[in-house]
């Protein structure tokens, strides 16, 4: 069982997955200091949309019966807690290295593109065959 019913979503998903990870990677071999100190009237908005987000992310996981995509669920609510764990960490929380590394944050991001391309590769496969 699918999650999304049109190939467009898949098509779509994958672009912000993928924006994303080039955008750390790009960023992380650019430069390793904070881009900027963000307001707290930003920053309190995008923590509580992320805490969401990982929420949704976990709610859909019963929703879908593909590996790839409970993965990309999975995934998404790790990245949603890593930005969290790095926001709390900048207002001085001490938290284990892990939770605020970049490096970690950038490969989760990367890993979970792939799996996006994975499933998007996989759907469209899937409608071809139901075409012939």
């Amino acid at each position: 069982m699918r999650l999304f019913r049109a190939k467009s979503t898949y098509i779509s998903l994958f672009c912000v997955y993928a924006l994303n990870a080039v955008f750390l990677l790009f960023y992380t071999v650019k430069n390793h200091a904070p881009l900027h100190t963000t307001p707290l009237t930003i920053v309190v908005p995008q923590v509580i949309g992320m805490l969401l987000l990982a929420v949704i992310a976990l709610v859909a996981i019963r929703r879908t019966s593909s590996v790839i995509e409970r993965s990309v669920l999975v995934l998404t609510s790790i990245i949603c807690l890593l930005f969290i764990a790095g926001v709390a960490e900048s207002i001085g929380c001490d938290l284990p290295a892990p939770l605020h590394s970049h490096p970690v944050f950038v490969a989760v991001s990367c890993v979970t593109a792939l799996l996006a391309a994975w499933r998007l590769l996989e759907v469209a496969a899937m409608e071809r065959a139901d075409d012939h």
